[in-house]
């Protein structure tokens, strides 16, 4: 199995009792398979063989369908929508019949995320899902991973461009790397860091950060 770590994710050290003290810790994606533009991989880049389970609520998603859309990808990947309510016991659930947003679970038919990742064996019920309607199984759930692989395996199948639009070239991949370093967990991490936390002091660091780290960027910008 072709399988990568290209993410940057937050420290695991110690999560419970930070947690107990206040903090917000977010979880590891537990599916890390990855897509090549390699005929012979098992989880090689091919048209129409991928589907992407997204929620319109979810920013995590939200960048997944940015890049799918940007690269010219929906004739390639298709895609499926969660309603935007998720249901009290069983978390993000297909309910078109509510809004006409969100569709159907139109390659397995289940009604709820959480019954998509148990035919991987997977416990897990969050969204983006990266599923391989060939081999019938979740290859990742990690958005900045799927990001990743449409960037870069899936060069040649872009639609929307005169000439392929390289979102990570090589020559600038260690710039954008470093960024990455900081701008996922101060930033995109940050605020959910700040946003979830259940004590003040917590929260305050995790505010001075967040704020902090927007003025990096500006700066940058």
């Amino acid at each position: 199995i072709m399988s990568t770590n290209t993410a940057v994710e937050e420290d695991q050290k110690n999560k419970e009792e930070r947690k107990k003290k206040g903090e917000f810790v977010r979880g590891i994606s537990s599916a890390r398979n990855f897509i090549k533009n390699d005929p012979s991989a098992k989880f090689a880049a091919e048209k129409d063989r991928y589907h992407i389970y997204i929620a319109n609520n979810c920013p995590w998603c939200h960048r997944v369908v940015l890049a799918r859309n940007i690269l010219g990808l929906q004739d390639v990947i298709s895609m499926d929508v969660c309603y935007f309510k998720r249901d009290p016991d069983n978390g993000w659930q297909f309910r078109p019949e509510l809004d006409s947003e969100c569709t159907a679970d139109t390659i397995n038919n289940k009604k709820y995320v959480k019954e998509i990742y148990a035919l991987s064996n997977l416990k897990q019920t969050s969204v983006p899902i990266l599923w391989d309607k060939k081999l019938k199984c979740v290859v990742n759930n990690e958005s900045a991973e799927i990001i990743r692989m449409f960037a870069t395996e899936f060069i040649q199948f872009q639609s929307n461009n005169p000439k392929p639009l390289l979102l990570y070239p090589k020559i600038l991949r260690s710039k954008i790397d470093e960024l990455n370093n900081w701008i996922y967990p101060e930033i995109n991490n940050g605020a959910y860091k700040a946003g979830f936390s259940s004590n003040q002091n917590v929260y305050e660091e995790a505010y001075d950060k967040y704020f902090l780290a927007l003025d990096k960027l500006e700066n940058i910008l």
